[in-house]
Protein backbone atom coordinates (compact mmCIF):
# COMPACT_ATOMS: atom_id res chain seq x y z
CA UNK A 1 0.00 0.00 0.00
CA UNK A 2 1.29 3.58 -0.85
CA UNK A 3 -0.14 5.93 1.82
CA UNK A 4 -0.36 9.53 2.25
CA UNK A 5 -1.88 10.62 -1.26
CA UNK A 6 -5.48 11.55 -1.80
CA UNK A 7 -6.04 8.04 -3.64
CA UNK A 8 -4.36 5.26 -2.06
CA UNK A 9 -2.85 2.39 -4.92
CA UNK A 10 -3.28 -1.06 -3.87
CA UNK A 11 -0.23 -3.40 -5.39
CA UNK A 12 -2.14 -6.65 -6.77
CA UNK A 13 0.65 -9.11 -6.40
CA UNK A 14 1.14 -11.31 -10.41
CA UNK A 15 -0.45 -14.33 -9.66
CA UNK A 16 -3.44 -12.74 -8.52
CA UNK A 17 -3.64 -10.59 -11.27
CA UNK A 18 -3.34 -13.46 -13.76
CA UNK A 19 -6.15 -15.20 -11.93
CA UNK A 20 -8.49 -11.83 -11.90
CA UNK A 21 -7.57 -11.83 -15.68
CA UNK A 22 -8.26 -15.59 -16.59
CA UNK A 23 -11.59 -14.62 -14.86
CA UNK A 24 -12.65 -11.96 -16.84
CA UNK A 25 -11.96 -13.68 -19.64
CA UNK A 26 -14.19 -16.42 -19.29
CA UNK A 27 -16.89 -13.88 -18.10
CA UNK A 28 -16.67 -12.17 -21.01
CA UNK A 29 -17.02 -15.75 -22.92
CA UNK A 30 -19.75 -16.84 -21.39
CA UNK A 31 -21.78 -13.26 -21.76
CA UNK A 32 -21.38 -13.40 -25.49
CA UNK A 33 -22.16 -17.26 -25.44
CA UNK A 34 -25.45 -16.26 -24.17
CA UNK A 35 -26.13 -13.60 -26.09
CA UNK A 36 -24.95 -15.00 -29.49
CA UNK A 37 -27.81 -16.25 -31.71
CA UNK A 38 -26.79 -20.07 -31.64
CA UNK A 39 -29.37 -21.48 -34.18
CA UNK A 40 -29.33 -25.27 -34.61
CA UNK A 41 -29.08 -26.58 -37.97
CA UNK A 42 -32.84 -27.27 -39.42
CA UNK A 43 -33.76 -29.04 -42.21
CA UNK A 44 -37.41 -28.83 -44.36
CA UNK A 45 -40.23 -27.11 -45.66
CA UNK A 46 -40.07 -23.40 -44.87
CA UNK A 47 -43.36 -21.94 -44.63
CA UNK A 48 -45.46 -18.04 -44.03
CA UNK A 49 -47.79 -17.51 -41.77
CA UNK A 50 -49.84 -15.72 -43.45
CA UNK A 51 -51.22 -18.13 -45.76
CA UNK A 52 -49.14 -21.65 -45.19
CA UNK A 53 -47.58 -21.09 -48.62
CA UNK A 54 -43.93 -23.34 -48.66
CA UNK A 55 -40.98 -20.87 -50.18
CA UNK A 56 -39.70 -22.43 -53.15
CA UNK A 57 -37.57 -21.34 -56.12
CA UNK A 58 -39.38 -20.42 -59.43
CA UNK A 59 -37.32 -20.02 -62.25
CA UNK A 60 -34.46 -19.93 -59.84
CA UNK A 61 -35.88 -17.19 -57.41
CA UNK A 62 -37.80 -17.46 -54.49
CA UNK A 63 -41.38 -16.91 -54.31
CA UNK A 64 -44.84 -18.43 -52.64
CA UNK A 65 -45.58 -21.96 -53.96
CA UNK A 66 -48.55 -24.46 -52.53
CA UNK A 67 -46.76 -26.94 -50.97
CA UNK A 68 -45.94 -30.18 -52.59
CA UNK A 69 -42.48 -31.47 -51.01
CA UNK A 70 -40.62 -31.01 -54.15
CA UNK A 71 -37.12 -31.00 -53.78
CA UNK A 72 -36.86 -26.58 -54.65
CA UNK A 73 -38.72 -26.05 -51.19
CA UNK A 74 -36.38 -27.59 -49.06
CA UNK A 75 -34.19 -25.16 -47.43
CA UNK A 76 -31.22 -25.74 -44.56
CA UNK A 77 -30.51 -23.42 -42.04
CA UNK A 78 -27.16 -23.67 -40.55
CA UNK A 79 -24.54 -21.43 -39.55
CA UNK A 80 -26.81 -18.46 -40.13
CA UNK A 81 -27.08 -19.24 -43.88
CA UNK A 82 -30.32 -20.43 -45.26
CA UNK A 83 -29.43 -22.64 -48.79
CA UNK A 84 -31.63 -24.39 -50.96
CA UNK A 85 -30.75 -28.09 -51.02
CA UNK A 86 -31.68 -28.89 -54.07
CA UNK A 87 -30.31 -26.16 -56.11
CA UNK A 88 -27.31 -24.99 -53.55
CA UNK A 89 -28.23 -21.49 -53.42
CA UNK A 90 -28.41 -19.11 -50.76
CA UNK A 91 -30.86 -16.23 -50.02
CA UNK A 92 -29.66 -13.07 -50.70
CA UNK A 93 -30.29 -9.78 -50.69
CA UNK A 94 -29.79 -8.40 -53.73
CA UNK A 95 -27.03 -6.15 -53.59
CA UNK A 96 -26.55 -6.11 -49.98
CA UNK A 97 -29.31 -3.44 -50.40
CA UNK A 98 -29.68 -1.77 -46.84
CA UNK A 99 -33.34 -0.16 -47.67
CA UNK A 100 -37.11 -1.60 -47.66
CA UNK A 101 -38.14 -3.30 -50.28
CA UNK A 102 -34.85 -4.37 -51.27
CA UNK A 103 -35.45 -8.06 -52.95
CA UNK A 104 -34.14 -10.99 -51.77
CA UNK A 105 -33.10 -13.54 -53.85
CA UNK A 106 -31.41 -17.01 -54.31
CA UNK A 107 -27.52 -16.54 -54.88
CA UNK A 108 -24.33 -18.65 -55.25
CA UNK A 109 -23.35 -19.32 -51.62
CA UNK A 110 -20.51 -16.98 -50.54
CA UNK A 111 -20.85 -16.38 -46.91
CA UNK A 112 -21.13 -12.47 -47.26
CA UNK A 113 -23.39 -11.00 -44.58
CA UNK A 114 -26.06 -9.78 -47.20
CA UNK A 115 -26.99 -14.07 -46.85
CA UNK A 116 -27.02 -14.22 -43.26
CA UNK A 117 -30.34 -14.53 -41.28
CA UNK A 118 -30.79 -15.29 -37.95
CA UNK A 119 -34.30 -16.78 -36.40
CA UNK A 120 -36.62 -14.90 -33.96
CA UNK A 121 -39.25 -15.09 -32.52
CA UNK A 122 -40.55 -16.39 -35.92
CA UNK A 123 -39.19 -14.14 -37.71
CA UNK A 124 -35.89 -14.35 -40.28
CA UNK A 125 -33.69 -11.46 -39.53
CA UNK A 126 -30.80 -10.15 -41.87
CA UNK A 127 -27.42 -10.01 -40.70
CA UNK A 128 -26.69 -6.82 -43.11
CA UNK A 129 -29.76 -4.52 -42.05
CA UNK A 130 -31.55 -6.32 -39.33
CA UNK A 131 -34.75 -6.16 -41.94
CA UNK A 132 -37.08 -8.97 -41.54
CA UNK A 133 -38.08 -11.25 -44.93
CA UNK A 134 -40.99 -10.93 -45.51
CA UNK A 135 -43.75 -12.09 -48.45
CA UNK A 136 -43.91 -8.39 -50.70
CA UNK A 137 -47.12 -6.89 -50.36
CA UNK A 138 -48.75 -9.51 -48.45
CA UNK A 139 -49.67 -11.10 -51.66
CA UNK A 140 -51.93 -14.11 -51.21
CA UNK A 141 -51.65 -15.73 -54.72
CA UNK A 142 -49.11 -18.34 -55.38
CA UNK A 143 -45.63 -16.58 -56.87
CA UNK A 144 -45.31 -14.25 -54.22
CA UNK A 145 -41.63 -12.65 -54.63
CA UNK A 146 -39.73 -12.17 -50.98
CA UNK A 147 -37.96 -9.26 -49.73
CA UNK A 148 -37.00 -7.34 -46.44
CA UNK A 149 -38.50 -4.45 -44.34
CA UNK A 150 -38.64 -3.00 -41.48
CA UNK A 151 -39.88 -5.99 -38.77
CA UNK A 152 -43.08 -6.12 -37.16
CA UNK A 153 -45.27 -8.91 -36.01
CA UNK A 154 -47.34 -8.91 -39.66
CA UNK A 155 -47.83 -12.31 -41.03
CA UNK A 156 -46.21 -11.54 -44.34
CA UNK A 157 -43.27 -11.45 -41.99
CA UNK A 158 -42.95 -14.47 -40.07
CA UNK A 159 -42.02 -17.86 -40.82
CA UNK A 160 -42.14 -21.48 -39.82
CA UNK A 161 -40.08 -24.73 -40.46
CA UNK A 162 -43.06 -27.88 -41.14
CA UNK A 163 -41.09 -30.66 -39.87
CA UNK A 164 -40.76 -33.75 -38.74
CA UNK A 165 -43.63 -35.53 -40.31
CA UNK A 166 -45.88 -37.34 -37.87
CA UNK A 167 -47.94 -40.82 -37.48
CA UNK A 168 -50.35 -40.71 -35.21
CA UNK A 169 -50.95 -44.44 -34.59
CA UNK A 170 -53.83 -45.67 -32.02
CA UNK A 171 -53.34 -48.01 -29.01
CA UNK A 172 -56.76 -49.79 -28.98
CA UNK A 173 -55.34 -51.35 -33.20
CA UNK A 174 -52.14 -49.63 -34.15
CA UNK A 175 -54.15 -47.85 -36.83
CA UNK A 176 -52.96 -44.34 -37.54
CA UNK A 177 -56.05 -41.03 -38.18
CA UNK A 178 -55.97 -40.01 -41.49
CA UNK A 179 -58.18 -38.36 -44.73
CA UNK A 180 -58.99 -40.74 -47.72
CA UNK A 181 -56.88 -41.01 -50.62
CA UNK A 182 -59.01 -38.94 -52.99
CA UNK A 183 -59.95 -35.24 -52.99
CA UNK A 184 -59.88 -33.54 -49.20
CA UNK A 185 -62.22 -30.64 -49.30
CA UNK A 186 -63.25 -28.93 -46.38
CA UNK A 187 -65.27 -31.03 -44.00
CA UNK A 188 -63.71 -34.58 -45.22
CA UNK A 189 -63.66 -36.63 -42.27
CA UNK A 190 -60.82 -38.08 -40.38
CA UNK A 191 -60.91 -42.44 -40.32
CA UNK A 192 -58.90 -44.99 -38.37
CA UNK A 193 -56.89 -46.65 -41.25
CA UNK A 194 -53.73 -48.62 -41.71
CA UNK A 195 -50.39 -46.53 -41.26
CA UNK A 196 -48.48 -46.59 -44.59
CA UNK A 197 -46.71 -44.20 -46.93
CA UNK A 198 -49.19 -41.88 -48.14
CA UNK A 199 -48.69 -38.21 -47.47
CA UNK A 200 -53.01 -38.84 -46.01
CA UNK A 201 -51.50 -40.43 -42.79
CA UNK A 202 -48.59 -37.62 -42.33
CA UNK A 203 -49.44 -34.75 -40.17
CA UNK A 204 -46.62 -31.66 -39.56
CA UNK A 205 -46.80 -30.41 -35.55
CA UNK A 206 -47.48 -26.29 -36.47
CA UNK A 207 -45.68 -23.43 -34.50
CA UNK A 208 -49.66 -23.22 -32.56
CA UNK A 209 -50.24 -26.61 -32.03
CA UNK A 210 -52.14 -27.16 -35.01
CA UNK A 211 -51.77 -30.74 -36.76
CA UNK A 212 -51.34 -29.85 -40.96
CA UNK A 213 -52.22 -32.63 -43.31
CA UNK A 214 -48.88 -33.14 -45.34
CA UNK A 215 -48.47 -31.28 -48.25
CA UNK A 216 -51.73 -29.28 -48.23
CA UNK A 217 -52.94 -26.31 -46.18
CA UNK A 218 -55.96 -28.41 -44.05
CA UNK A 219 -55.84 -28.94 -40.53
CA UNK A 220 -57.20 -31.57 -38.39
CA UNK A 221 -60.42 -29.60 -36.88
CA UNK A 222 -63.93 -30.39 -35.34
CA UNK A 223 -66.68 -30.24 -37.37
CA UNK A 224 -68.57 -26.78 -36.27
CA UNK A 225 -65.79 -26.48 -33.62
CA UNK A 226 -68.28 -28.54 -31.83
CA UNK A 227 -68.03 -29.14 -28.24
CA UNK A 228 -70.35 -32.14 -27.87
CA UNK A 229 -69.33 -35.90 -26.92
CA UNK A 230 -69.02 -37.47 -30.76
CA UNK A 231 -68.16 -34.51 -32.70
CA UNK A 232 -66.54 -35.70 -35.37
CA UNK A 233 -63.27 -34.76 -36.38
CA UNK A 234 -62.22 -33.60 -40.24
CA UNK A 235 -59.98 -31.80 -41.71
CA UNK A 236 -60.32 -27.94 -42.87
CA UNK A 237 -58.43 -25.15 -44.04
CA UNK A 238 -56.38 -23.85 -40.95
CA UNK A 239 -57.38 -20.72 -40.30
CA UNK A 240 -56.03 -20.51 -36.52
CA UNK A 241 -59.16 -21.22 -34.41
CA UNK A 242 -58.87 -23.05 -30.94
CA UNK A 243 -60.65 -25.80 -32.40
CA UNK A 244 -57.91 -26.51 -34.60
CA UNK A 245 -55.20 -26.52 -31.89
CA UNK A 246 -54.00 -29.74 -30.37
CA UNK A 247 -52.09 -30.56 -27.20
CA UNK A 248 -50.25 -33.75 -26.18
CA UNK A 249 -50.60 -34.67 -22.47
CA UNK A 250 -48.30 -37.50 -20.51
CA UNK A 251 -50.96 -39.87 -20.87
CA UNK A 252 -50.93 -39.61 -24.94
CA UNK A 253 -54.01 -38.04 -24.95
CA UNK A 254 -54.59 -35.09 -27.75
CA UNK A 255 -56.75 -32.61 -26.10
CA UNK A 256 -58.78 -30.25 -28.36
CA UNK A 257 -58.13 -26.43 -26.64
CA UNK A 258 -61.13 -25.47 -27.76
CA UNK A 259 -62.97 -28.14 -25.62
CA UNK A 260 -60.43 -30.21 -23.89
CA UNK A 261 -62.00 -33.34 -25.02
CA UNK A 262 -59.65 -36.06 -26.39
CA UNK A 263 -59.20 -37.45 -29.88
CA UNK A 264 -60.77 -41.05 -30.41
CA UNK A 265 -62.32 -43.43 -31.98
CA UNK A 266 -65.78 -43.47 -32.13
CA UNK A 267 -67.01 -46.18 -30.59
CA UNK A 268 -64.19 -47.94 -29.81
CA UNK A 269 -64.46 -49.63 -32.72
CA UNK A 270 -60.97 -51.31 -34.11
CA UNK A 271 -62.42 -51.75 -37.98
CA UNK A 272 -60.48 -49.78 -40.32
CA UNK A 273 -62.20 -46.75 -41.58
CA UNK A 274 -63.78 -46.21 -38.16
CA UNK A 275 -64.53 -42.29 -37.79
CA UNK A 276 -62.16 -40.44 -35.29
CA UNK A 277 -63.99 -37.92 -32.99
CA UNK A 278 -63.52 -36.29 -29.75
CA UNK A 279 -65.17 -36.98 -26.45
CA UNK A 280 -64.36 -36.74 -22.43
CA UNK A 281 -61.03 -37.46 -21.46
CA UNK A 282 -60.87 -40.58 -19.78
CA UNK A 283 -58.34 -43.60 -19.94
CA UNK A 284 -58.79 -45.75 -22.44
CA UNK A 285 -57.14 -47.49 -26.14
CA UNK A 286 -59.01 -45.50 -28.02
CA UNK A 287 -57.94 -42.01 -26.73
CA UNK A 288 -54.50 -43.20 -26.56
CA UNK A 289 -52.12 -41.65 -29.36
CA UNK A 290 -48.22 -42.70 -29.98
CA UNK A 291 -46.16 -40.78 -32.86
CA UNK A 292 -44.69 -43.44 -34.29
Amino acid sequence: MISGRRNAVTRIPGRALLAVTACLVLLAGTLLATTAHAEPDINGDFRTALNNKCLGLNHGAPATENCDGSGPQKWQSKDEVIHNLALRTCLTVAGADQRNGAPVVAAACDGSVSQRWYLEDRQVRSRLNGKCLQVTGGAYAVGAKVSVWDCDAAPAKRWWWAYPLDHYRSDLNDLCFQVPRAATPNGTPVVAAACDGWNTSKWWRGPNRELYLVWSSLCLDILGSSAQNGAEAVVWECNGLPSQRWSADPENHLRNESNGKCLEILGGSAATGARIGVSDCIDKPSQKWRIR
